[in-house]
């Protein structure tokens, strides 16, 4: 995979646009920490001790099957062509119902798509972020505006996807974390000091907009 992405052509001059990187964006930057340590990211994510985080199943410990997703509102007609399916559906394999439950899934290292958590370690996780001495960097924005490949608004910092008009997962500008796939969310807020996270066994498609089960966990945390 990192050969493949090493000699594909940018899509666009570079810092002209912008682009959600979806399946690759773990592959780039988990190249980059395996040549400086040593080590994958499945195995650095098992360095952190983190109870029920992994990269892949490891071991044979219970997992929940996720359900086939739901549409949530009107999706939009995405050209074959277009940057969206090129992102998501490379190969079309990833679009497969019930491939996240299969034997093959779980056993992969593909860091950007297969991490197998509950939400108290994905909570954990983000927590211990907000004690990292480069916080304020890495959720410094460092793109903003139309995404080629989600089509709406988006923000981005070092890596974590900031709250955005197209996953308002926070009223806080510097909250960060990411809106995962069928609804799952983990970020943390850095004003108000607290991590929090959703890893749902029904999973919906929503186009844009936050996941209809948020509002009613998440709005309780900003109450006075």
């Amino acid at each position: 995979m990192t050969r493949a992405l090493a000699a594909e052509h940018p899509w666009w001059p570079p810092g002209e646009r912008h682009g959600y990187h979806a399946v690759t964006f773990g592959w780039l930057v988990g190249e980059v920490l395996r040549r400086a340590t040593g080590r994958t990211v499945r195995e650095l994510v098992q360095d952190l001790g983190i109870a029920g985080l992994s990269v892949g199943l490891i071991g044979n410990g219970p997992v929940r099957d996720v359900l086939p997703p739901e549409p949530h509102g009107p999706l939009p007609r995405m050209p074959a062509t277009g940057l969206t399916v090129k992102a998501f559906a490379n190969p079309a394999e990833q679009l497969t119902p019930g491939l996240p439950n299969t034997a093959r899934w779980r056993a992969a290292e593909i860091p950007a798509a297969n991490v197998h958590a509950h939400a108290r370690a994905l909570a954990t996780l983000y927590g211990e972020l907000l004690t990292w001495p480069k916080l304020a960097e890495m959720i410094e924005p460092r793109s903003a505006g139309h995404d080629e490949v989600l089509g709406s608004e988006t923000r981005f910092g070092l890596g974590f996807m900031l709250a955005n008009p197209t996953r308002p997962f926070s009223p806080n500008p510097r909250a960060f974390g990411h809106s995962g796939s069928g609804g799952a969310l983990a970020f943390a807020d850095p004003d108000e000091g607290f991590a929090f996270a959703f890893t749902p066994s029904r999973t919906l498609l929503t186009p844009a907009g936050p996941d209809p089960r948020w509002p009613a966990l998440v709005e309780p945390l900003y109450r006075r």
